[in-house]
């Protein structure tokens, strides 16, 4: 697994970072986006392939750099996000009051 496998695709008003390998399916962690500052990570789904390789942590730790570079700050209404949020409090730069 490296940082070119983890894609970064956004649109106007949604987001998310993929994961993919060749004839797998794709891992992702999805957000919305409230305004211009704030992003909602609402869902990070791993394929059972995936599952016990880090993908998932390494999906919102894609997240967290991309609010980071951007200014931005994260609500995480996903279980797994707000999991991890309580597991990093060096993450806590980016995460919404």
């Amino acid at each position: 697994m490296s940082d070119k496998d983890f894609t970064l695709e956004e649109t106007e008003t949604r987001g998310r970072v993929v994961y993919r390998e060749p004839g797998m399916g794709e891992a992702e962690s999805t957000f919305s986006k409230a305004g211009a500052n704030l992003l909602i990570i609402d869902h990070t789904e791993v394929p059972e392939d995936y599952r016990g390789q880090g993908v998932a942590l390494q999906l919102v730790t894609r997240l967290i750099e991309h609010a980071r570079a951007t200014g931005r700050k994260i609500t995480p209404l996903c279980p797994y996000a707000a999991a991890q949020f309580a597991r990093h409090p060096d993450w806590n730069d980016v995460l919404a009051s």
